[in-house]
């Protein structure tokens, strides 16, 4: 295949041969970083220790003077209240860090279940046995003949090429491995049965997704759909990869091909399986599409303070933690929703049962123009509760739900052994000339359609197969591979008797630890907040252990998650800034030309170019307006057009039919909009004209479009919603996760040596270790260089070093 570099040579002539004279390009437009580069900053090799002076602040109680690095969690704060403001033992201004409470609580926990909290009683008769197998028998029949009609359609040519923008989003969400499938298939059958059931009994949606959630099928005709026993070694050292008995209670919680959680109950048309596409008044919802495009055109309002590299880790983070999988044909066809020319498929007999196509208005003022009436979407595989019980359906997590480095090293051992090499080490790409390597190739027919393989620029692999899905997402993954080989050279050096898998496997633990470290030190402050955290009990540690972990709380994320944790959507922008070492811009880069699309890195000065525009640029700001990248030209490569990243969000939140905006602002404690008027507590009147132009009523705004139009909380990139949601999931994730990093009386805690020198990590530190040709930084790289957040050498003590001798084993 043609690459698509090829498509716009003279735009990317710089990324095909070495980066220029560096004298010769134009200044980045920020004035505090050029002046802080000509002087070059006092540092040392010295470590800060992570326990220093005391110290009080009047909101949050007593604490320790640290640099500002070690105590990310409240440079926000910091940065505009004197009262954070301390010196630390060197006589340097430091951040007052509180200490905080290692076992405060937080009601949130109490209020996200197992199950929705159930308001209303929907008992229903009992439904026996017999009625459950003749249901099951009857969804067996049905599944079969679904089976061979969708066999068929796809034989008559309704399925995607491989190269429209369909194929490649679609690509990212296909079932990756037999299990998903055959989970997907289990649970439909299971769908199809208590849908058989609610017809007999003639129940309403409710009597049917609720009321039957009280009958299990374990000793039905249906008993296959239920999961086996997980087994535990409850001495195990190390975590499992699929996340299987990161609970030893409750095994599975939180592993691989188990569904979404969910915060409220859905709204199925059906009660069981029908998505919501009706409005209060029994309308049908506007198009998703007409929703998207009723939002305020691109416009460039960047986000002060706040720096591009937090929305491409957030990414990097939600790859670690979410991937839906969508309904395919025979050998993995992807299923095509709309005509070859972009239009409606209206004879429902060539229609797949999967098929939930976006409907574009023929006005659209950007798709009209090309005669698009229709966008490919397909629907969500599911996946059995974990109860394995009747009822409404759960959607299926490819991966596992656990903050456990899996985007780096896999949900499954059979993933893992694909990126595994020798020596404890990750496989790895060289390149001749180079003194610093790439994530290993794939190879494989699946990834046919991305680089140049014809000239040996294969697209790459990694734990989580979305890693090409963007170029500086690719990057991110390359700098985790490269850390987890440098920390196994050190550990070998230090410990020679070690073998392979004794390497592997603790460099593994330790570089989980270091990604939580960094989520919650560094980048989850930023987006819900300081005050946010500290009320989730959530706020780490700067010395001693937590004793959090609850074997109650499930860590498994939620459907509703899932979209809230797509407001990084709203944050992008439309090109990303290669900068020289000087910082000044070589290129700006269109983002929607390095969507699937990595093979510029095998050029030289690409990626460290590219990473120093994430660390300078600005983000966008947090609102209703999104780039023309994602919002008309997903995926669109070298076509007029691509697919409308917004729209697909809408109608996943429909498929997996979440209650409206609406009941999520009573669910997170405040009060139920009755007018769009009452809307104003928490959003702009601009916001709120849009949404009254989009939707006839405020009981239709869709969940993800309502969170990402609200203002932002003081101190937090996201509104007060979406802090709720993405808030639970981050408490669960520590407090439901036995192996958390700073989690103390387990067999497999870190020492207390060792625990300190992980909280010395930041994504600064990770970025020094391995990317040569970056040799200055500021210390919170999530955060713009500022006075307060100085750009200093990668050796200064104020981006300490992790020291690897605590690991000496004697």
């Amino acid at each position: 295949m043609e690459c698509a570099l090829g498509f716009e040579l003279a735009v990317f002539s710089l990324l095909i041969h070495p980066v220029v004279n560096v004298d010769t390009q134009h200044s980045h437009q920020n004035p505090l970083l050029t002046p802080l580069l000509k002087s070059q900053p006092e540092h040392s090799h010295d470590v800060p220790s992570s326990i220093g002076k005391t110290c009080t602040t009047s909101s949050y109680g007593p604490g320790t003077c640290l640099v500002p690095s070690l105590c990310g969690a409240w440079f926000g704060v910091f940065s505009g209240n004197p009262d954070f403001k301390c010196e630390t033992d060197s006589g340097k201004e430091g951040i007052c860090c509180p200490l905080g409470d290692p076992n405060l609580k937080s009601n949130v926990i109490e209020v996200f279940g197992d199950e929705p909290v159930l308001r209303n009683n929907f008992d229903i008769r009992k439904v026996e046995k017999v009625e459950l197998n003749e249901a099951s028998e009857k969804a067996a029949v049905e599944f079969r003949r679904m089976q061979e009609r969708a066999e068929a359609l796809i034989r008559k040519g309704f399925r995607l090429n491989g190269t429209e923008p369909s194929s490649f989003h679609a690509t990212f969400f296909r079932r990756r491995n037999p299990e998903t499938l055959a989970e997907g298939e289990r649970a439909f059958r299971s769908i199809l049965a208590a849908t058989n059931v609610a017809k007999r009994l003639n129940l309403s949606p409710n009597e049917a997704g609720i009321g039957l959630r009280q009958f299990s099928l374990i000793e039905t005709s249906l008993a296959d759909v239920c999961r086996g026993n997980v087994t535990c070694d409850p001495d195990a050292f190390f975590r499992t990869f699929d996340a299987s008995c990161t609970n030893l209670e409750f095994p599975d919680w939180g592993r691989t091909n188990t569904p979404f959680n969910r915060a409220l109950f859905p709204v199925y048309e059906d009660g069981i399986f029908t998505p919501r596409v009706k409005s209060a008044n029994g309308n049908p919802l506007p198009s998703a599409r007409k929703i998207s495009a009723a939002f305020i055109p691109e416009r460039n309002r960047p986000l002060n303070g706040i720096t591009l590299l937090t929305v491409v880790f957030g990414q990097f983070v939600d790859h670690d933690i979410t991937l839906g999988a969508i309904f395919s044909g025979p050998n993995n066809a992807m299923i095509s929703c709309c005509t070859e020319d972009n239009r409606l498929i209206r004879d429902p007999n060539f229609l797949h049962h999967a098929c939930f196509p976006i409907p574009v208005p023929l006005d659209d003022p950007f798709y009209a123009q090309f005669n698009v009436e229709c966008l490919n979407f397909v629907r969500a595989l599911p996946a059995q509760n974990v109860r394995c019980t009747s009822g409404f359906a759960q959607q299926i997590n490819q991966i596992n739900h656990v903050l456990d480095a899996s985007v780096i090293y896999g949900s499954s051992e059979a993933e893992a052994k694909l990126i595994r090499g020798p020596g404890g080490k990750m496989l790895v790409t060289e390149v001749a000339g180079w003194d610093e390597v790439l994530l290993p190739q794939d190879r494989t027919p699946d990834e046919e359609e991305c680089g140049n393989p014809e000239i040996g620029e294969f697209c790459f692999r990694a734990g989580e197969g979305r890693v090409n899905e963007q170029i500086v997402l690719t990057i991110v993954h390359t700098l985790f591979i490269r850390e987890h080989n440098r920390i196994v050279d050190e550990l070998k050096r230090i410990n020679p008797k070690w073998d392979s898998d004794r390497l592997y496997f603790e460099t593994r633990r330790i570089v989980n630890a270091q990604l939580q470290h960094i989520i919650y030190n560094e980048w989850l402050p930023l987006i819900i907040g300081a005050k946010a955290m500290f009320e989730l009990g959530i706020t780490p540690l700067v010395q001693g252990f937590s004793d959090l972990f609850d074997d109650s709380v499930n860590p498994t994320s939620s459907s509703e998650f899932v979209i809230a944790f797509r407001f990084g959507h709203t944050l992008l922008q439309g090109n990303y800034e290669l900068l020289s070492e000087r910082l000044s811009i070589v290129q700006d880069i269109p983002l929607r030309l390095v969507q699937n699309n990595p093979v510029a890195l095998y050029r030289k000065g690409v990626l460290e170019g590219l990473l120093r525009g994430l660390v300078t640029e600005k983000s966008q700001t947090f609102d209703n307006s999104f780039t023309d990248a994602v919002q008309n030209f997903l995926f669109a490569m070298d076509k007029p057009f691509g697919l409308d990243l917004i729209a697909l969000n809408i109608q996943r939140g429909r498929d997996h039919a979440l209650p409206p905006y609406n009941a999520y602002r009573e669910f997170c404690h405040r009060d139920k909009a009755k007018s769009f008027e009452d809307l104003l507590d928490s959003m702009s009147p601009e916001a709120v004209e849009v949404l009254k132009r989009a939707y006839d009523s405020v009981d239709d705004i869709d969940f993800f479009i309502g969170g990402v139009s609200e203002n932002p909380v003081p101190g937090a990139i996201v509104g007060p919603t979406f802090v709720c949601i993405i808030g639970d999931y981050f408490a669960r994730a520590k407090k439901g996760d036995r192996f958390f990093y700073d989690l103390g009386n387990q067999r497999h805690s870190f020492t207390p040596a060792q625990l300190n020198e992980l909280r010395k990590v930041t994504m600064a530190r990770i970025i020094c270790n391995n990317v040569k040709r970056i040799r200055f930084l500021q210390p919170l790289v999530f955060y713009e260089a500022s006075n307060v957040n100085n750009i200093v050498a990668c050796d200064s003590y104020e981006i300490p070093v992790m020291n690897i001798e605590p690991w000496l084993e004697f």
